[in-house]
């Protein structure tokens, strides 16, 4: 674990962060929250299917430091619905680098909720997630959720189009946004989404992107306010979404 929190890569990661202006600190406790996270990670995925980033230098760039850029939107206190969060990310690391967050983190494969859960609560983090191990459909309906959260994220989850009918539903009218990190290709994502993310109540405002930087140009994060309420019959009946992308 010395060679780790020594290394060239976390000291480039955290030069890089710095110069995005990132709203991390990276305390030694958190770069060790860092390194306990990859360790973990790389064990549960002999158990199962979490991730094909098994390099400390991948790692650091592609499950940190991208998780890490929807941190400079989420104000202080901020509670964030993580869409889909799959092995964790960007929930694990906003949870040890972003301490004030609280995150609500939706994943239906049941064993990668439960190793999302037993994570946090190994890295000191677990009182601050609320693990939902459920469709996003059946949630998207449920009077506890729907309508009722400031910010909603997601990564490498769907098609827009799909994503949209997953997130928009959870979001207050009026007050809401989704935060959606895409691929280079997302102008054309956009252009079949946009009847969708209408129909939904949302709006998009713009693209934010890192160009510049090679190592994140592949990033690109839409956001999407939520300005009306969702017509009741949204999202629809699992699998739906995915199979009938609406408009398509």
């Amino acid at each position: 674990m010395l060679e780790l929190l020594q290394s060239a890569e976390l000291a480039a990661t955290i030069k890089l962060s710095k110069q995005l202006e990132l709203p991390i600190d990276w305390t030694p406790e958190q770069q060790q929250g860092c390194i306990d996270l990859y360790q973990l990670v790389l064990a549960g995925n002999q158990r199962m299917n979490l991730t094909k980033i098994v390099s400390w230098q991948e790692f650091l760039t592609r499950h940190i430091l991208e998780s890490l850029l929807f941190s400079a939107y989420l104000p202080q206190q901020a509670t964030v619905v993580d869409v889909g969060t799959g092995g964790g990310f960007p929930t694990l690391p906003l949870l040890i680098f972003r301490p004030d967050l609280k995150l609500v983190a939706i994943e239906s494969v049941k064993k990668k909720a439960l190793f999302v859960q037993e994570t946090a609560e190994t890295l000191g983090a677990g009182k601050r997630l609320k693990m939902l191990a459920e469709r996003c459909e059946i949630i998207g309906q449920d009077k506890q959720h729907r309508q009722q959260y400031q910010w909603v994220i997601s990564r490498a989850v769907a098609n827009l189009t799909t994503l949209s009918e997953y997130c928009l539903p959870l979001l207050k009218p009026e007050l809401g946004t989704l935060l959606a990190m895409k691929g280079p290709s997302w102008p054309d994502e956009y252009e079949k989404a946009e009847e969708a993310i209408e129909l939904l109540g949302g709006a998009f405002e713009g693209c934010l992107d890192w160009e510049e930087i090679p190592a994140l140009a592949h990033c690109y994060l839409l956001k999407i306010n939520k300005e009306e309420r969702t017509p009741k019959y949204y999202p629809r009946m699992a699998g739906s979404p995915l199979k009938q992308p609406l408009g398509w």
